[in-house]
């Protein structure tokens, strides 16, 4: 997949979530935001619905995008937990302070309730 392609579906993702809201479950606290950190291609494959997608080597950039406040919570997952990770680590230095690696997509979809 191209790089504006990808940069597109970051977009899309961006304003969705802006607009509606991301999907809470009653095991969530209010407000919190669901971050895919994977890649454009993976989460065109399927993703939580309600998450934001911000590719884990662009979470600077991506997270300042969404304008949240530093302790609004955050959840971040991807494929295994790996880049999820990183994405958390990079979150906190970054003074966020309700930050929670998910683990992957199938954590994420347990937690949130939306499992398939």
């Amino acid at each position: 997949m191209n790089r504006l392609l990808s940069r597109v579906i970051v977009l899309v993702s961006l304003m969705a979530t802006l607009l509606f809201g991301s999907a809470v479950s009653a095991q969530e606290q209010p407000g919190t935001v669901w971050i895919d950190a994977r890649t454009a291609e993976e989460f065109a494959e399927g993703h939580l619905q309600g998450a934001v997608l911000i590719p884990y080597d662009t979470i600077k950039s991506g997270i300042s995008a969404l304008g949240l406040e530093k302790d609004q919570p955050i959840n971040v997952y991807c494929r295994s937990g790996r880049r999820s990770g990183i994405a958390a680590q990079e979150l906190q230095k970054l003074g966020y302070t309700r930050v929670t690696n998910v683990g992957g997509l199938d954590d994420a979809q347990k937690m949130s309730g939306q499992v398939k």
